[in-house]
């Protein structure tokens, strides 16, 4: 039961506040991220730019100081506790992935997804976990939990 809360701790401080991850550039009207979209952020420096064409998942990762962040935030045992289930659930998404042919694909820091139809610029935030996942269906980029993608058919 402490794991369960512990490792929701970790989930929760993954936040859903989305308004400040994902911004689009062009056809802000054509956008179905609903309210996953942020307003357009102004002077962002773009670490990368990916171009996708087929569904495929986007893992932003924290770097080694964030992580020791999140750490000092959730206590030692708490945090380690917490990232050894999520490393088993993103072990089990990889598996899924494979199984459903849908690349996978890691970066760190903020990057624009060009679609045939929509920029997104993915802003890590403060809300960002281990691994927070972006999720290009063939359409549109969500911002996807892990248990969501786990539990969904190709989403």
């Amino acid at each position: 039961m402490k794991r369960l809360l512990i490792f929701s701790m970790i989930l929760l401080s993954c936040g859903q506040n989305h308004e400040d991850s994902i911004s689009t550039d062009r056809s802000k009207s054509n956008d179905r991220l609903g309210q996953e979209t942020a307003a357009i952020k102004k002077d962002v420096t773009i670490d990368k730019e990916i171009v996708l064409e087929n569904p495929t998942l986007l893992v932003i990762e924290i770097d080694s100081v964030e992580i020791e962040e999140l750490r000092l935030k959730s206590g030692g045992d708490n945090f380690y506790t917490a990232t050894d289930d999520l490393m088993w659930y993103h072990s089990q998404l990889l598996k899924k992935m494979d199984t459903l042919d849908i690349p996978v694909l890691y970066e760190e820091g903020t990057v624009r997804i060009v679609t045939p139809t929509t920029d997104y610029e993915v802003l890590k935030d403060s809300t960002f976990s281990l691994y927070t996942y972006f999720f290009f269906n063939g359409d549109t980029v969500l911002r996807k939990d892990v248990f969501d993608l786990l539990t969904t058919g190709k989403n």
